[in-house]
């Protein structure tokens, strides 16, 4: 097990190695270690990404490549055991987002992206591996949109990433320096590059509590990216699954669910779409299922175009805003609803 928690687990640590574990808390510790282990790298929760201490703390992918050296190890050299589950759990995401925090969001969806490659190249690279990989969310949270509805009531429809670039840590980081004591025009700049104005430089030094600091620095970022979050918590849209696997898929859809679709992943993929089927070339190993589930009429080229437009502009319409799509485009809601959430996935 890898993670954080020291302080909770500390006092733990001599059962843990009298039982036959090691006991680690270091980057260092992690390349040397061997299994069974447990390692706590934080005393707390781990950071997130965009502040993590690389000397000391190993990334979510350096412990995967880890995890996964040693279970396969232990599959090796003991024969009664066949297999294994390795679970990798990215909790900092939807904290990110409930921050409001673009760049830690932006870090800790790479952090994990590079995790999941390990974990395929490592399948890929052994003909012997018979692995399948389930990649999915628990929810969306906050609604991540490049849009945004200014201040001043103009509507900025050209998102500006290079703001998000150069921000070197996360909001809840500054928010903590600023509740320290230091000024607050001084930590926003050093780590973002942005002068706030005297209004917002007022706001934060009459803001205390943690969270309502979080979420005002992660909106003075948002306003100078034209970037919005269009919800605080849970959104209730659906979330894509990513399935892959390294042997055979048999593929069963209920057909009385019109809504169940498993989105492609590298190469191995099973779609429930337009009336589609998947051809065979490059994809080793895997069945698949074509013409899967009730035929449907294609959107016009027109509609399309509409759709489009309207995503440059907003990509997670409202109920009330889907529905009028519908009642003008001609076509079902719950298209409307599809459409929008394929072209996410994009």
């Amino acid at each position: 097990m890898f993670g954080g928690g020291k302080n909770i687990l500390k006092s733990k640590e001599d059962e843990f190695i009298t039982k036959g574990y090691s006991w680690i808390e270091t980057e260092q510790e992690l390349e040397q270690t061997t299994a069974p282990v447990i390692g706590v790298f934080s005393d707390e929760n781990l950071p997130f990404e965009i502040d993590r201490n690389s000397d000391n703390i190993p990334s979510l992918n350096q412990m995967v490549i880890k995890a996964k050296e040693l279970l396969s190890d232990i599959t090796n050299k003991n024969g009664d055991i066949t297999g294994y589950i390795l679970i990798v759990f990215a909790g900092l995401f939807s904290e990110a987002a409930d921050n409001r925090d673009l760049a830690s969001t932006y870090h800790e969806s790479i952090s994990f992206n590079d995790a999941l490659n390990s974990v395929l190249n490592f399948s890929n690279s052994n003909e012997k591996v018979k692995d399948l990989i389930i990649a999915a969310s628990g929810y969306e949270t906050s609604g991540l949109t490049l849009a945004r509805i200014l201040y001043n009531g103009t509507i900025c429809s050209n998102y500006y990433p290079s703001v998000v670039s150069k921000i070197k840590k996360s909001v809840d980081f500054m928010s903590t320096e600023i509740n320290k004591g230091f000024d607050p025009r001084t930590v926003i700049f050093d780590y973002t590059s942005i002068e706030i104005t005297n209004l917002e430089e007022e706001l934060l030094l009459n803001t205390t509590n943690q969270q309502e600091l979080n979420l005002l620095i992660g909106e003075m970022i948002c306003e100078r990216a034209c970037i919005s979050f269009d919800s605080i918590g849970i959104t209730g849209n659906d979330v894509p699954l990513y399935v892959y696997t390294t042997k055979p898929l048999i593929c069963s859809i209920d057909d009385n669910d019109d809504e169940i679709k498993l989105f492609p992943l590298e190469n191995s993929i099973v779609s429930k779409n337009e009336n589609i089927h998947l051809e065979k070339d490059n994809i080793n190993n895997v069945n698949y299922c074509s013409n899967i589930g009730k035929s449907k009429k294609r959107l016009l080229i027109t509609q399309k175009v509409v759709l489009e437009g309207f995503f440059q502009v907003n990509q997670r319409p409202s109920k009330s805003m889907r529905n009028q799509l519908a009642q003008e485009l001609q076509v079902p809601v719950s298209r409307i609803r599809k459409w929008f959430q394929n072209r996410r996935c994009k």
